[in-house]
């Protein structure tokens, strides 16, 4: 039952916050917002996962010290000014970031 209730407690952290934070620090395009949602889970999932291959890979992988790693990197996104990316015409703006950021994201897309 105790573990229902920490992993409860400790879940929502791990896989939506530091999406939140990320997301919220360097910017998103125009999108819906379940469409944030999404982006936020799955920054979030692919966080937790890199960082947990790390800290195993390191030998020192422990819940307490992943979570504070999780924190520290959502509260440096949060200690960040907030990026909004702004486009008055609302034309002309490719789907993802790589091409605002890599001039030369067009030729793979």
């Amino acid at each position: 039952m105790l573990t229902w209730i920490v992993a409860a407690l400790i879940l929502p952290l791990l896989l939506y916050l530091p999406g939140w934070a990320v997301l919220r620090a360097f910017g998103h395009g125009p999108t819906d917002s379940l469409e944030r949602h999404y982006e936020r889970v799955v920054v979030s999932a692919l966080w937790s996962g890199w960082l947990a291959l790390a800290l195993a890979a390191l030998g020192s992988f422990s819940l307490i010290l992943h979570l504070a790693l999780t924190l520290a990197l959502s509260a440096g996104g949060f200690l960040l000014p907030r990026r909004q990316i702004y486009d008055p015409a609302g034309v002309g703006r490719p789907s993802s970031l790589a091409g605002n950021y890599w001039p030369g994201c067009w030729y793979w897309a």
